[in-house]
């Protein structure tokens, strides 16, 4: 299956949801190795996303990021530089390892058509 992050983190309030409803347990199983998989690409990204902030922050005189309402800090000049490596990071197309979860295993999970399409690169029509 082909993901980017953004996609990933995207879907993971979606899937979530999915995570209240009851499944067999070869679907339970299956769902649940997809959501591994994609916890493994979100913790990969998390770690990188920290290298960046930390590459690109201000820092205070202990050499520790300066967070200001919430967001660190980016140094002056530099944010466009930070946001261009972050989106590259986030829109990166990643090869997941499992296989999508097929569309008729949702069948009675109530689900918005915006969340269906969130689901979309998941997912399986066959």
């Amino acid at each position: 299956m082909t993901a980017t992050i953004y996609d990933i983190i995207s879907a993971n309030p979606v899937f979530t949801k999915i995570l209240q409803h009851e499944f067999t347990g070869k679907q339970s199983f299956m769902i649940s190795r997809v959501l591994r998989a994609l916890n493994t690409e979100t913790e990969s990204f998390n770690k990188t996303r920290e290298e960046v902030l930390k590459k690109y922050a201000e820092t205070d005189d202990a050499g520790e990021m300066i967070v200001s309402e919430g967001n660190v800090k980016i140094r002056d000049g530099e944010m466009e530089t930070f946001q261009k490596e972050i989106n590259e990071l986030l829109y990166a197309e990643l090869d997941v390892d499992v296989k999508p979860i097929p569309v008729d295993w949702l069948d009675d999970v109530k689900l918005t058509p915006q969340e269906m399409i969130v689901l979309e690169p998941f997912v399986s029509m066959e």
